[in-house]
């Protein structure tokens, strides 16, 4: 046999071999790249929409929890007003009220997500009862704090609550203005300005 014949008869076959080989290869590195970056799209969608789903969470718990903070102060200076007023009235309604939010503001600190809001709001609502824990206790049993100092819990925790939700949506105003196009101006042809 001639050299000359086999590398013009099998070198043709054998690069063509080779060709279809490499090509087979990139495809399939090509598909497992494209794989894996649909896959790691899909989970950066799903982590966003759960992050979004706890920004949710947390602003629509927030302004519950703000919401029941003052109706909490505001049972609580009705309820302490009707308690020791002169009249003698019967206070049956604005404990009801006192009590209704009490409970309210209670049930929401356990789903404060922040640690540092939930303890100052669970401060304040153990201030606020030991304010009225008097009128069940016996005398002297509970250091009963005053009632500015209710009052003064109960403002700061609602100023963290409302500090916690300026800086939520600020994060999300920052988010919708990076998420916008840039907006570029031009010069108009005659006067020359944008």
């Amino acid at each position: 046999m001639d050299w000359k014949w086999v590398v013009t008869a099998i070198l043709p076959v054998v690069t063509l071999l080779l060709g279809a080989a490499l090509n087979q290869w990139n495809a399939s590195a090509l598909e497992s790249r494209q794989r894996q970056r649909e896959k790691d799209a899909r989970e950066a969608e799903r982590q966003h929409a759960r992050l979004e789903r706890r920004e949710d969470f947390e602003l629509n718990h927030l302004v519950d929890l703000h919401e029941a903070m003052g109706d909490l102060s505001t049972g609580m200076v009705r309820y302490h007003a009707d308690l020791s007023s002169a009249s003698g009235g019967d206070p049956t309604e604005s404990k009801v009220t006192f009590s209704q939010a009490s409970r309210k503001v209670k049930s929401l600190i356990g789903l404060t997500l922040s640690d540092s809001i939930r303890e100052m709001a669970d401060k304040a609502h153990d201030t606020v009862n030991l304010l009225h824990l008097g009128e069940v206790a016996p005398p002297g049993a509970y250091p009963t704090p005053p009632m500015s100092q209710a009052l003064q819990q109960i403002g700061l925790a609602e100023y963290a609550i409302a500090t916690r939700l300026r800086e939520i949506y600020k994060a999300e105003s920052l988010d919708l203005t990076n998420e916008r196009p840039a907006i570029t101006s031009q010069a108009s042809p005659e006067t020359g300005t944008p």
